[in-house]
This record gives C-alpha cells, sequence and structure tokens, in this order.
C-alpha cells in the first residue's frame, strides 16, 4: 500500500505542477506580444479595431490616445452640442464587445465625461 500511495502523491504532484503550468500559459496569451499580429478579415472588422484600439487601448497609457489624431477629432466631434454629439459614442457602443463588462463600464464614463464637457463649454459660452 505504500508504494501505492508513494504513487498516487507523485502522480498528484505532476497533475498540480501541470495545472500551474496550464494557468500560466493561458495567463501569457493575453500579454500584448502575443496578440495576434495579422490584420482583420474585412475592411469594417478593421475599422472597429482601429477605433477600438485608438480610443481603449489596453497596451498605452491615457496619454498615448490624447496625442491620437483619429481620439482627438472624435473627442472633438462629441463635444457639439447638436446631435452630432452622438455619433462617436453610437459608433463605439457599436464596436465594444457587449459581454466585456469593462468596456461597457468604460463607454458609460466616457458618455458622462462627455456630457459634462458639454455643459461645461457650453456654460462658459
Amino acid at each position: 500500500q505504500s508504494s501505492l500511495n508513494k504513487a498516487a502523491a507523485k502522480a498528484l504532484i505532476n497533475s498540480l505542477h501541470s495545472v500551474d503550468e496550464l494557468e500560466h500559459l493561458k495567463k501569457l496569451q493575453y500579454r500584448p506580444e502575443h496578440w495576434p499580429k495579422d490584420f482583420p478579415a474585412t475592411w469594417a472588422s478593421w475599422i472597429r479595431a482601429k477605433l477600438l484600439y485608438t480610443l481603449m487601448p489596453a497596451d498605452r497609457p491615457v496619454w498615448w490616445v490624447i496625442s491620437q489624431p483619429l481620439a482627438i477629432g472624435l473627442t472633438l466631434l462629441g463635444l457639439v452640442p447638436f446631435g452630432v454629439c452622438l455619433v462617436p459614442m453610437t459608433a463605439l457602443f457599436l464596436a465594444i464587445d457587449k459581454t466585456d463588462e469593462f468596456q461597457l463600464i468604460n463607454l458609460v464614463c466616457m458618455i458622462k465625461a462627455m456630457c459634462f464637457l458639454q455643459r461645461v463649454l457650453l456654460g462658459l459660452v
């Protein structure tokens, strides 16, 4: 029985090491250097990827975002007090993954920030 217990313990330890290695590999796949390098298949998916990466990149700081011309243009378009301000946020809503809570909360915060800036700028005029 003791040799059977030792064999079972050894098998358990080996399986635990493989589980740890598997979890480590799963974490590695989400790092930016392991993201796919290929371009999206269609022009619509390329536009979606460009929009999402410009406004909500996972691997860049906010200072990079505010230096991008597309982000500046969409922000200025969102600050227009007429119906035009809905265009960038609607495009962003259509582009995000609705099952990702972070993207949804981030979108709501961006909309609230735009509304606040719009009201402040209109109040100054």
